[in-house]
């Protein structure tokens, strides 16, 4: 369908040359501008008809294009440098939605954050916001908030990695294309988290292959394995960084049962959870069998 068929149908239709951010509005890209028609105005089955016009095409993937950093991301475009630095928001969809709300969640998104360099996706249910750095810097749990917000008002559930700041230079693609891989490889592991980060994940994504590579690693996961009802004390100390007392109180466990029941794990594999590097080494077995159930 042409602009010119869609402005004889709509009338009250208008033309942007950008995408428009109002979530009142049902947006369709007609190559190389924007026609958005007021939800209100549009009976059940025109919504459902201009929803599928709406969704991206290949037209709609073209404009892209048009994002200076999909160029740089994607096509390896190299930027301009300067002294400004930026980090790269990593979000997926939990479930299919339209374009329309996809696009009204996006823009939410962005209108949450006081500097959005670019904001886009660049498959059906992934997409990046990339924030250049000002003197509000969100954290995970502030982040967290806003997407509660968001699925609040929009209804779609979504998971996120929120990247580092890296400053602007030809570095930048292969940071993002990292972080985009380490996304996808820990998004299972994370899927009861709406947000996390590298130190989220860091051991699980750094061990895998090496733990399930090494003879000696599954030895002693043999022997873990007898003591599967430790696996909650083992979290538990490793949150509260081996401290008996915090870990008792977390699990309502007398510290002289807890001290047992520890001692008896020591004793079959030689490994003492007062010494860090142990816990660690506990830690990273545990989280890397959770991961494979």
């Amino acid at each position: 369908m042409t602009l010119e068929e869609l402005r004889r149908i709509y009338p009250q239709g208008k033309v942007f040359e950008t995408q428009p951010t109002d979530p009142h509005l049902l947006a369709i890209y007609i190559s190389p501008s924007w026609f958005a028609i007021p939800l209100k105005d549009l009976t059940a089955s025109e919504k459902e008809l201009l929803t599928t016009l709406a969704k991206p095409t290949e037209t709609t993937n073209n404009h892209l294009n048009h994002h200076s950093w999909y160029r740089y991301l994607f096509q390896e475009e190299v930027p301009i440098s300067n002294d400004k630095s930026y980090r790269f928001i990593h979000f997926r969809l939990l479930d299919d939605y339209t374009w329309a709300e996809k696009s009204a969640w996006m823009t939410g998104l962005s209108e949450m954050f006081p500097k959005v360099a670019d904001v886009f996706f660049y498959e059906d249910l992934r997409g990046v916001l990339v924030e250049e750095q000002t003197s509000v810097v969100y954290d995970l749990d502030e982040l967290t908030g806003i997407l509660l917000t968001l699925e609040d008002d929009f209804s779609c559930k979504v998971q996120v990695y929120l990247g580092e700041f890296f400053q602007l230079s030809s570095f930048i693609h292969t940071y993002f294309l990292e972080e985009l891989h380490l996304f996808k490889q820990e998004e299972s592991f994370m899927l009861s988290h709406s947000v996390f980060r590298l130190q989220d994940v860091a051991l699980h994504y750094l061990t895998q292959d090496k733990l399930k590579e090494s003879y000696l690693f599954q030895h002693l996961q043999q022997k873990l394995n007898q003591f599967a009802d430790l696996t909650p004390i083992i979290l538990a100390l490793w949150k509260h960084k081996g401290n008996i007392s915090s870990t008792a109180k977390e699990l309502f466990m007398h510290r002289n049962t807890l001290n047992y029941r520890l001692d008896k794990l020591e004793e079959e594999t030689g490994l003492s959870v007062k010494d860090m590097d142990a816990l660690a080494l506990l830690y990273c077995l545990l989280i890397q069998q959770s991961s494979n159930i």
